[in-house]
């Protein structure tokens, strides 16, 4: 939504662990016209063996069409 995090999952999450953090929640964007499975997916892909704790994701929902409900 127009910002970008200046760290990834590797440092994001080492960094929170040191801070005694151990599990966070990460909100997935959608890129326009992309779906929730589409972009879930792209999220799990890019903290997929980079992140160092637990966490979970929670998805935004940005436009709603036809394939949104579904």
């Amino acid at each position: 939504m127009g910002t970008s995090a200046k760290d990834d999952f590797n440092i994001g999450s080492k960094a929170a662990l040191i801070g005694g953090t151990t599990s966070f929640i990460d909100f997935i964007i959608p890129d326009k016209g992309e779906s929730l499975t589409d972009a879930y997916n792209r999220w799990k892909q890019m903290a997929d063996g980079k992140v160092h704790s637990d966490y979970a994701l929670h998805c935004a929902i940005t436009e709603w069409t036809s394939n949104t409900a579904a």
